[in-house]
């Protein structure tokens, strides 16, 4: 029988994006999502999701400029390999495509404000183990994409340094209600928090 799942998320993340020419920029955003997701099959999860940019830093060698606020739209899906059923270990794997938009301005006096543009499609894999209603897990993500940045009047691109992200998870269900806390100390750093209620 097919499901649904809403949820609402808040996440940081922390990377250095390589923009060739002008080197790494260190780079901190704060966002915060709505998604729905449905399942059927049992095993398989169709997921979207849109939210707000609240905002960040990027840092080029000695000038610093603030992400205004912006948008974020996602789409992607999951398919459960093992669900813990015949075995001590799940499986999950996934593939999600992002768009991102926001503008920057540089913290000088009347500096114009400038696009930020980003889009990645991400594959990854989780395992864990259930204790009760407890699901904890290891994560990983590799991805693919760019990020195309107004400066000095030239769009530049670039990407992320890293492409990848290794970490830990963990879910509570209480009821229909699970709360999520996720975080990824490897590669393109995160750290994120959410709640869903299933139905």
């Amino acid at each position: 029988m097919p499901s649904f799942r809403m949820g609402v998320a808040f996440g940081a993340s922390d990377t250095d994006l390589d923009f060739g020419a002008i080197g790494r920029v260190g780079a901190t955003e704060y966002a915060a999502t709505a998604s729905l997701q449905f399942r059927f099959f049992r095993r398989v999860n169709l997921v979207a999701s849109a939210g707000a940019l609240l905002g960040g830093t990027l840092q080029s060698g000695n000038r610093r400029f603030d992400i205004d606020p912006g948008w974020v739209i996602a789409g992607g899906s999951s398919v459960v390999i093992l669900d813990g059923s015949s075995g001590p270990v799940f499986v999950v794997a996934s593939v999600t495509l992002a768009l991102s938009f926001a503008q920057t301005s540089e913290r000088v006096p009347a500096a114009p404000s400038t696009d930020l543009r980003g889009r990645d499609i991400r594959i990854g894999a989780l395992a864990g183990h259930t204790f009760g209603p407890l699901n904890a897990y290891v994560a990983a993500r590799g991805f693919l994409g760019g990020v195309d940045w107004t400066l000095d009047d030239r769009t530049i691109s670039g990407g992320d340094a890293h492409h990848y992200q290794v970490g830990a998870g963990a879910s509570l269900r209480i009821g229909s209600i699970d709360l999520l806390a996720e975080g990824m100390p490897l590669g393109e750093r995160s750290l994120t928090f959410g709640a869903g209620w299933s139905f």
